[in-house]
């Protein structure tokens, strides 16, 4: 009931606002993806890259919410990068980077237009010379003389050979088989959990090898 007595207003308590209205600030959203590539287990050396490369288009770029950012920055960002003189091929990678974030976490496309991607002349790995490897086996002693005649008759990558334990070595049928395994040695490896597998599913295969190879590999 009423009695007279002015009754005080309810203190009014404002809601939080909900990520500015719906609104996502860039750098809270870089950090959930990198803490995202972490659980996820990818490699160190990636969670590496996008974390240089992503704070250092937003930090060029200074715009606080996702959303804000268009075409132009990028562009901005090529630029920038152009003029401290880095290679064509790296800008155009880390472009790929800061566009893979918008496309897939952001789920806000940046449309690039034609003519805005940096051209760059492919650079294919250079083989070494039939010459060369004859002197880098003529140079080795020990097991750096079994190493090179290894990936010379293998064709391995260099992981791969990192990666080969004895039971990988199959005297019966004069192979070695590159295949997933445990492996806690090696920064990228801890990061997926502690397992090494090859770069491609194509990677896992048996290698025929000789039998002088084999002995001493055993």
């Amino acid at each position: 009931l009423y009695s007279g007595r002015s009754v005080p207003k309810a203190a009014v308590v404002q809601p939080q606002e909900p990520v500015a209205n719906g609104r996502k600030k860039v750098m809270d959203e870089i950090s959930k993806y990198l803490d995202d590539m972490v659980a996820s287990k990818r490699p160190g050396k990636s969670v590496r890259m996008n974390r240089n490369f992503l704070n250092a288009f937003a930090n060029l770029i200074g715009k606080e919410y996702a959303d804000e950012y268009n075409r132009d920055d990028v562009i901005k960002f090529r630029n920038g990068l152009l003029d401290k003189g880095y290679e064509r091929k790296y800008i155009d990678t880390q472009m790929d980077f800061v566009l893979t974030f918008f496309r897939h976490w952001i789920k806000l496309p940046i449309q690039m237009e034609r003519g805005d991607r940096l051209k760059y002349a492919a650079n294919p790995p250079e083989p070494y010379a039939d010459e060369e490897i004859i002197a880098m086996e003529r140079r080795a002693k020990g097991k750096f003389n079994l190493l090179v005649r290894l990936y010379r008759s293998t064709g391995c990558r260099l992981q791969e050979i990192t990666h080969l334990w004895d039971t990988d070595v199959n005297p019966h049928t004069k192979t070695i088989f590159i295949h997933e395994k445990p492996c806690t040695d090696c920064p990228d490896c801890r990061d997926r959990g502690g397992v090494w597998r090859p770069k491609t599913r194509a990677g896992t295969r048996e290698i025929p090898i000789s039998d002088s190879l084999v002995e001493e590999l055993l």
